[in-house]
C-alpha cells in the first residue's frame, strides 16, 4: 500500500494527487543551497522547490565541472549567498526578480518523451537512421540479440532481484555516482506486479532491460532500465538502443498506441536526450506535478566560466503559452554549439541568445535577445550522440 500511495504521488497525473502535490510544494519553504567549485567564477546559488536538489542543481555542478573543477563545497541557509554568479530558481512559472541577476533563460524542470507506436513491428527499425539500423540488425545477427518478456504477475522475485542488483543499481552507480537517483525497492516490485521487464538476451546471456508498467490509458510506460553490470561495453555496443527498438516492435505487436519513455533535464547536451531522440519521440511537458515547474537562471557575475557554460549547453527553453524552443547561446569568442542537433517533434525551432548583448554594458535585460538560429549542418539531426539508455525517473 505505500509503494503504491508513494508512486501515485510522485507520478499522477489526475485529481487529487497532481494538485495536492503541487500545492504541497508550493507551500513548502524554498531551499536555499550555494554550492561553490574548486575555482571561482562559476558558484551557483539554488533557489526553490525541493526537486531542484535531484533534478538541477547536480546538472549545473557537473557542467561547469570543466572549467572550473568541481565542486568543493554546499551551504544550506535561509538566505542566498550574494557572491555567487549564477542564481537558479527552480519552481513555478517565475515572476520578474531582478534582484537575482540577468535572466539568461526559462526552461522546464523536466521533458518527456513520449513515441507513437506503429501499425506494425516492421516499421519501427526503418523510422530509425541508417546507422543505427544496421547497429541493431549486426546486434541480432552477431550477438543474438533477441527479446524476453517476464510478467510480474506470474513471475518469482528472482527475475526482479536479478534485475535491480545485476542492472539498474549498477548502471545508475557507473553514471551519477554519489547522486544515483532511483525508486526504493517496494516501488519497483509496485510496479512489477503491474507490469514485466524487458530483457534483451544475447548468445551469452541477457545484456539490458527495463522495468515497465501500463498508464491509465493503457500506454507502456518504461520506468527503470540498466545495462548487466553497468558495464560501458554494452553501451558501445547499442544493446540499450536495440532493447527500445524491441520493446517497440513488441509494443506494435500487442496492439499499444504510445510508450511513453519517461523524461529528462531540459539540456540537449546531454547524451540521454540525444540518445531518445533516436527513437523519434514527441517532446512534451511533463503531464505529472513537474508540469509547470520551471528552471529560470540568473546571471549575477559575467565571468568567462558562466559563459562557457551557458554556450555549452544549449537548452530547450518554454514560452508562456508552454511552446518549446532551443535557445543556443554565443559571443564574439564562442560559437553557438548547433553542433547538438534538436529536431524533434514538439519543439517549435531554435534561437540564438548573444551573450554579448545580454551580458554586455549596456545592462543587463530582463529577455534574452534571440533571433532565428541557424539550422544544423545537414545530417546532424541523424547522426545523435551514442550514449546510455534511461536515467532513473522521478518525473
Amino acid at each position: 500500500m505505500f509503494a503504491s500511495i508513494k508512486h501515485t504521488w510522485q507520478h499522477s497525473a489526475r485529481a487529487p494527487w497532481k494538485p495536492l502535490h503541487e500545492l504541497s510544494d508550493r507551500l513548502r519553504p524554498q531551499l536555499v543551497v550555494n554550492s561553490s567549485a574548486e575555482q571561482s567564477g562559476c558558484d551557483v546559488t539554488y533557489l526553490g522547490v525541493r526537486d531542484g536538489l535531484q533534478h538541477v542543481l547536480p546538472f549545473f555542478e557537473n557542467a561547469r565541472t570543466p572549467v572550473v573543477g568541481p565542486t568543493s563545497g554546499r551551504s544550506q541557509g535561509k538566505q542566498a549567498d550574494q557572491g555567487g554568479d549564477l542564481t537558479v530558481v527552480g519552481g513555478f512559472t517565475p515572476d520578474g526578480e531582478d534582484e537575482l541577476g540577468t535572466l539568461a533563460f526559462c526552461s522546464p524542470m523536466r521533458v518527456h518523451y513520449r513515441v507513437a507506436v506503429p501499425d506494425t513491428a516492421a516499421e519501427v527499425l526503418p523510422r530509425m537512421n541508417k546507422k543505427d539500423r544496421e547497429r541493431v540488425r549486426s546486434g541480432r545477427r552477431k550477438g543474438g540479440w533477441r527479446l524476453r518478456v517476464v510478467e510480474g504477475a506470474t513471475a518469482t522475485g528472482e527475475e526482479l532481484e536479478f534485475f535491480l542488483s545485476r542492472m539498474h543499481l549498477p548502471t545508475m552507480a557507473s553514471r551519477h555516482g554519489d547522486w544515483v537517483r532511483s525508486e526504493h525497492d517496494e516501488v519497483a516490485e509496485f510496479l512489477f506486479s503491474n507490469g514485466q521487464i524487458f530483457f534483451l538476451d544475447a548468445d551469452t546471456g541477457p545484456v539490458a532491460a527495463v522495468l515497465c508498467h501500463w498508464g491509465p490509458d493503457g500506454e507502456l510506460i518504461l520506468r527503470l532500465a540498466g545495462v548487466l553490470d553497468g558495464d560501458q561495453r554494452h553501451y558501445r555496443s547499442s544493446a540499450q538502443l536495440g532493447l527500445y527498438v524491441a520493446v517497440l516492435e513488441w509494443a506494435a505487436e500487442h496492439g499499444v498506441r504510445v510508450a511513453e519513455f519517461s523524461g529528462s533535464r531540459p539540456f540537449i547536451s546531454e547524451g540521454l536526450f540525444q540518445f531518445k531522440r533516436k527513437l523519434r519521440p514527441r517532446i512534451v511537458l511533463p503531464d505529472n506535478h513537474f508540469h509547470d515547474k520551471r528552471i529560470a537562471v540568473y546571471v549575477r557575475r559575467d565571468t568567462p566560466a558562466v559563459r562557457d557554460l551557458l554556450v555549452a549547453n544549449p537548452v530547450i527553453s518554454v514560452a508562456p503559452d508552454d511552446s518549446l524552443q532551443v535557445l543556443y547561446f554565443h559571443d564574439q569568442e564562442r560559437e553557438p554549439r548547433t553542433d547538438m542537433s534538436w529536431q524533434a517533434d514538439g519543439i517549435a525551432g531554435s534561437a540564438y541568445a548573444d551573450l554579448d548583448q545580454l551580458l554586455g554594458s549596456d545592462g543587463p535585460a530582463d529577455e534574452p535577445a534571440a533571433r532565428p538560429a541557424a539550422e544544423p549542418a545537414a545530417g546532424a539531426a541523424d547522426e545523435p550522440a551514442d550514449e546510455p539508455a534511461d536515467e532513473p525517473v522521478s518525473s
